[in-house]
């Protein structure tokens, strides 16, 4: 629904294009998709984690018939928040173990009924419904990716940089951005975000926002709340940070010089907290003490990211 935000820009869109295949805007059904020549789509902008085999699936029949597939937002781009999953030792299983069964006292399940690939109803008809995956990784890893929008969801003005390329292209032959282009900035967030920063951070407690009244002009982290601007990729207009006076929480991804959003981060608070300059000079004790203060310290960090991190499921302890 995102797209719609850009407002009248989408005229000017539809006046040179007509959208052919959505399961939101207009009734088109995968038959209609399956009919299509190959490369017949300009442009799919794929939006959403690949959870299971039917997201997997339409993304690589998408990529089939289209030009250009764009991953549309952080859940695609690098598999956003369904990716926390991966981390749960047992897979899908103990998840469904955890929702369904005895493990949540709210849920009244006495037969342990749990979603089911197929089922045969008492008339004899079986029903199929698509299979979760075990692991949700970037859509980049499942086909090949040509544009990435990131954002949870992408901000309007990232979304009209891209309509606005592709309008130039069609209409004036205007050069497409360099194929893998990330439609943002290459600064960070903190670069765009106006709250007054100190010359040196140097915080002794990491706080929560509900737990002190927070300065709307001072920077979030010399206030000990955790923001993940140090460590994520400019170009939503520092909205979370300026207009709803929150730190921001890492949908826009890291930036090109970093591998793993994660582990910038918790360099960044190493060195605020007055431990040491660099991740690669902590002991162990000193990460403990980082990630003892933070509550949930992998939604924290990987909120958007665990997919794309460079560990990003669940890994067993090696043996003695």
């Amino acid at each position: 629904m995102a797209i719609i935000d850009i407002d009248g820009m989408l005229l000017d869109l539809l006046d040179i294009a007509d959208i052919v295949f959505s399961q939101t805007y207009v009734d088109t059904k995968y038959e209609d998709l399956e009919k299509m020549p190959d490369g017949y789509i300009t442009a799919s902008l794929v939006h959403g984690s690949m959870r299971d085999e039917e997201n997997v699936h339409l993304a690589k029949l998408l990529r089939k018939k289209s030009k250009l597939m764009v991953a549309f937002g952080a859940c695609s781009a690098f598999g956003g928040i369904p990716s926390l999953a991966n981390s749960v030792k047992g897979g899908m299983g103990k998840i469904w173990q955890t929702v369904y069964g005895k493990d949540t006292a709210s849920t009244v399940n006495p037969e342990g009924t749990t979603p089911q690939h197929k089922w045969k109803t008492p008339l004899g008809r079986t029903l199929t419904l698509p299979e979760a995956e075990q692991k949700i990784v970037p859509m980049d890893r499942i086909i090949d990716v040509d544009y990435y929008l990131p954002g949870c969801p992408p901000a309007v003005s990232t979304i009209k940089t891209f309509v606005g390329a592709v309008h130039s292209h069609v209409t004036k032959g205007t050069p497409l951005p360099p194929k893998g282009a990330i439609i943002a900035s290459e600064k960070t967030l903190c670069e765009e975000c106006p709250r007054v920063k100190p010359e040196r951070y140097n915080i002794k407690k990491i706080n929560r926002p509900y737990e002190i009244e927070l300065d709307p002009e001072k920077c979030f982290l010399e206030q000990g709340i955790i923001c993940l601007g140090v460590a994520t990729r400019a170009g939503c207009g520092a909205q979370c940070t300026k207009v709803g006076n929150m730190p921001c929480r890492g949908c826009y991804g890291p930036t090109g010089l970093v591998l793993d959003q994660g582990a910038s981060m918790l360099s960044a608070l190493g060195s605020i907290l007055d431990m040491t300059d660099h991740e690669l000079d902590m002991t162990d004790d000193e990460l403990e003490k980082i990630v003892a203060q933070v509550p949930d310290p992998l939604g924290t960090f990987y909120r958007y990211t665990f997919g794309n991190a460079i560990i990003n499921e669940a890994v067993e302890d090696a043996e003695e």
